[in-house]
């Protein structure tokens, strides 16, 4: 299931989630402004949680109901949304109702890989990105000590995101093998082929920011 609760209609009313959509039943947070929301506005502390259960319980029902009864369900997010500490312990008391296998943690090895343009990593939004999942992965993993849900020991994908080559996924495992030689690993490895056509820029009104992303040259490479 890839929780999502950044972009498109919620799976629930505008009415049962006020807090997340706007008034065409949109998501409207960014993992930024939905991070500060909760933890920001005492205020409505309670009624985000609330609502972020619901819509992540409707997400994961949606999925549930094609499966064999009590399948573990492989959980992750869009933007790795569900790494917020807030809605990881949601997502431990959704786990009482609807049973989860396995958690996707993106706790990243650090590497440099500076050729091509794979400089300009080093020198923005990435290494932000890259540095806050490692601090939040520790807080993630305590939270799972003591189930049985199992989440990979290492992730690649965030210092590239959006520009993910071979060469940077190599030189990621590489730094993993000498770093743990000999140790049988469970690594992720998060790539975005998925794309879009210049002509259907227009799905995505609501959140132009994401254009120039989803018709990037970059999705046809990975």
């Amino acid at each position: 299931v890839h929780i999502n609760l950044m972009e498109g209609p919620a799976c629930l009313s505008i009415d049962e989630v006020p807090l997340l959509v706007d008034k065409q039943g949109y998501f409207r947070h960014s993992f930024q402004s939905l991070f500060a929301a909760y933890y920001v506005s005492s205020k409505n502390r309670k009624a985000i949680a609330a609502q972020v259960k619901a819509e992540m319980r409707a997400q994961m029902q949606a999925v549930a109901k094609y499966l064999p009864p009590n399948c573990e369900l492989h959980v992750d997010s869009h933007q790795h949304f569900h790494m917020i500490p807030f809605i990881f312990k949601l997502l431990m008391e959704l786990h009482q109702e609807i049973p989860i296998g396995y958690i996707r943690i993106a706790r990243e090895p650090f590497f440099f890989h500076i050729k091509g343009k794979g400089i300009l990593n080093y020198f923005g939004l990435n290494l932000i990105k890259h540095l806050l999942l490692n601090f939040l992965a520790k807080k993630c993993i305590k939270l799972l000590k003591g189930t049985h849900i199992k989440s990979p020991d290492f992730f690649v994908g965030v210092l590239f995101t959006g520009n993910i080559t071979i060469e940077s996924v190599t030189k990621a495992l590489t730094v993993l093998n000498t770093k743990h030689p000999n140790q049988e690993l469970v690594i992720e490895i998060l790539m975005h082929p998925g794309g879009a056509s210049k002509e259907d820029a227009s799905l995505w009104k609501k959140y132009p920011h994401l254009v120039e992303y989803y018709c990037s040259e970059f999705r046809e490479k990975e």
